[in-house]
């Protein structure tokens, strides 16, 4: 079947410097960006984490995982440089293309954004549709791999959000998750509990004799 998309991008990329550095950036190093970036939004969102969060993000990279290996086995789709006899721009396996790992992954991290700062879903949308631009245009992956991956992942993501879970987990003030965080926040405090309490400093002496109330206290065990 002829994948006039992937070959248009892969054409231009070839013609075109400019679009061949895009393409190039988008396939090898635009996933790592958004990767990076996910890490300081979930950083500075740290407080705010739940056991019910955490344990999304997890089902949803261990389904999509799992899926893409299962549809792997599945689905055959040669990689376009090896179906076209060309050579890729970039070092590509020659395994099977179906489906896009690059592209999971940036949709995974997009998907996952639903559960910790839904803001910054569009802006890791467009960097998942550029690794999906990029692995298309240095000739690694048909659009039917990259489309695959994303499907993938919506279908996981559906999946994860559903998954019951105790309503303990959603609080984000969760003893043992807010242990964890303070360990990681502050790991030189020591929390000691049989320390001493510090030493009570001595009244000063007024120079009028002892106090009225202890005066009486005093009297009252002497009866």
């Amino acid at each position: 079947m002829r994948d006039t998309i992937q070959q248009g991008i892969q054409t231009l990329a070839l013609r075109d410097a400019v679009a061949r550095a895009v393409v190039i950036v988008s396939a090898a190093a635009m996933v790592y960006l958004l990767g990076a970036l996910w890490m300081s939004i979930a950083g500075r969102r740290r407080d705010q984490f739940t056991l019910a969060t955490a344990a999304r993000i997890v089902a949803l990279g261990i389904l999509a995982y799992l899926s893409s290996k299962l549809l792997t086995g599945l689905v055959g789709d040669p990689r376009p440089y090896l179906v076209a006899h060309t050579r890729p721009l970039l070092p590509t396996a020659r395994d099977n293309g179906f489906p896009s790992d690059h592209v999971l992954l940036a949709a995974a991290l997009t998907a996952s954004l639903w559960w910790i700062d839904r803001r910054w879903m569009p802006a890791f949308a467009l960097g998942t549709a550029l690794v999906m631009i990029g692995r298309l245009g240095i000739g690694a992956h048909h659009t039917l791999d990259v489309v695959g991956s994303v499907v993938i992942v919506t279908v996981t993501a559906r999946v994860a959000g559903t998954i019951p879970l105790p309503r303990a987990w959603a609080d984000p003030g969760f003893p043992a998750l807010r242990l964890a965080v303070d360990k990681i926040r502050h790991p030189n405090e020591r929390r000691d509990s049989t320390a001493p309490a510090p030493a009570r400093a001595p009244e000063p002496d007024t120079g009028h004799g002892p106090s009225p109330v202890r005066s009486t206290a005093r009297s009252a065990e002497d009866d």
